[in-house]
């Protein structure tokens, strides 16, 4: 197969080393799609694209198609986004968002709302860690199917009762108070800041005035519902949880 080059924009979210000096570089590209591609001889001290190939960098790359993985031939850093590599705090978030990236995105598949989701929350200023994160799995469990009409109980179907939501931790959204084992009642701010939350943009979530106790409890019911989703807990989230 001849060899020829194109041009691809993405957000970077994994790395991983080949060999003594390439390494692989994962990204999400504006449609959605996932590119992987060698960036060869990356590692190497003099290398020009080192600086450009980081997770969480948005870049350009040309990439030099015709072999099982695309060689990259020139990285261009558009933005690097340096308030989520600021401290461990934030350091630890942007490895949380990429691993969730990474379980969400595919070769074979287009979705560029994923893309605009995972750009909007890198191109905010991380100052409301918890509820940006919170917005962030929410939104993309809904843009991606994995997340019933809130708004009815999922064992029902009927319309929730206000004040009356409950958490299971074996469901996905809102079930009646005899399906919830444990009887975990929702705290109707939580119900209706989902609800907000799911209609409008990062920058009007942030201003949301929801105490630490109630940020820290939807975060976790999220952290719940894309575990249940993922089947798995991710990598990171250990970490993360001791920092935020």
């Amino acid at each position: 197969m001849p060899s020829f080059s194109k041009n691809t924009k993405g957000l970077i979210y994994r790395l991983y080393n080949s060999g003594v000096a390439d390494k692989v570089v994962s990204l999400i590209d504006e449609s959605g799609r996932k590119v992987s591609a060698l960036a060869k001889g990356v590692k190497k001290q003099n290398s020009k694209k080192a600086y450009s190939i980081e997770i969480g960098n948005f870049v350009k790359m040309s990439l030099l198609q015709g072999y099982s993985t695309p060689i990259v031939t020139e990285a261009i850093l558009i933005n690097e986004f340096q308030l989520w590599k600021h401290d461990l705090k934030t350091i630890t978030s942007l490895q949380f968002l990429c691993e969730i990236i990474d379980n969400f995105t595919f070769e074979e598949n287009i979705d560029s709302s994923v893309f605009d989701i995972f750009y909007e929350v890198l191109n905010s200023k991380p100052e409301k860690l918890t509820l940006t994160l919170s917005y962030f799995i929410l939104k993309l469990l809904n843009t991606t199917g994995n997340l019933p009409e809130i708004n009815f109980y999922v064992n029902t179907g009927e319309p929730i009762a206000v004040g009356e939501g409950y958490f299971s931790e074996a469901t996905i959204g809102y079930v009646t108070r005899d399906i919830s084992s444990q009887n975990n009642k929702v705290n109707p701010l939580i119900y209706k800041s989902q609800r907000f939350i799911l209609g409008t943009t990062l920058n009007n979530v942030t201003k949301l005035d929801l105490n630490t106790e109630l940020e820290n409890a939807m975060f976790r019911m999220h952290l719940s519902w894309l575990n249940q989703v993922l089947g798995k807990k991710l990598k990171s989230l250990d970490i993360l949880l001791k920092v935020i």
